[in-house]
């Protein structure tokens, strides 16, 4: 599966709530794979995974916390703010979602 299909399908699973997704689209976003690289639009999707419960990164010893605080490292403080205006505004969408408001 090519890149951009691959975060076509990516998106339609966070779009339900699925955290592994956010992870994916978070380094999708970080790589530029498949998506033009954009550290705000990983951060945003690191925050959301950060926010589902979840603390290690899938096949990675990293945390969770450490990637989010890798990529902070690239970005303004005006970007930061932006990422999680974009996580909270995503947070909204999914909080209505019964996968997401439960946690792991």
């Amino acid at each position: 599966m090519d890149g951009a299909r691959g975060v076509k399908w990516f998106r339609k699973a966070a779009d339900q709530g699925e955290p592994g997704a956010f992870h994916y689209l978070g380094a999708a976003y970080y790589l530029g794979r498949g998506v033009k690289q954009d550290y705000v639009q990983c951060y945003k999707w690191t925050l959301l995974f950060k926010h589902s419960g979840r603390s290690v990164i899938p096949d990675d010893p990293a945390s969770v916390d450490t990637q989010a605080a890798d990529v902070e490292g690239k970005l303004t403080a005006k970007q930061i703010e932006e990422g999680r205006k974009l996580a909270e505004e995503a947070e909204v969408k999914l909080s209505k979602l019964a996968r997401f408001s439960q946690g792991p």
